[in-house]
């Protein structure tokens, strides 16, 4: 198997294990949470998380 297929194929299998976990820990979390305070969370780790990725990768954005 390519190596690039199988770099696809195993990140293909992280987002979807992700996904599959989101619904579950949402309806967790929102037990103990307000709504807007979780997705205020939720928004700000994921922004957080895209920075950091961003940065690491070295993505810059079009300046035109």
């Amino acid at each position: 198997m390519n190596p690039h297929r199988l770099k696809a194929y195993i990140l293909l299998l992280i987002v979807a294990v992700i996904w599959g976990i989101a619904g579950p820990v949402i309806k967790f979390t929102l037990g103990g949470f307000p709504p807007l305070l979780f997705l205020t969370y939720r928004f700000g780790l994921s922004t957080l998380v895209a920075v950091i990725l961003f940065a690491f990768l070295g993505f810059h954005f079009p300046k035109d």
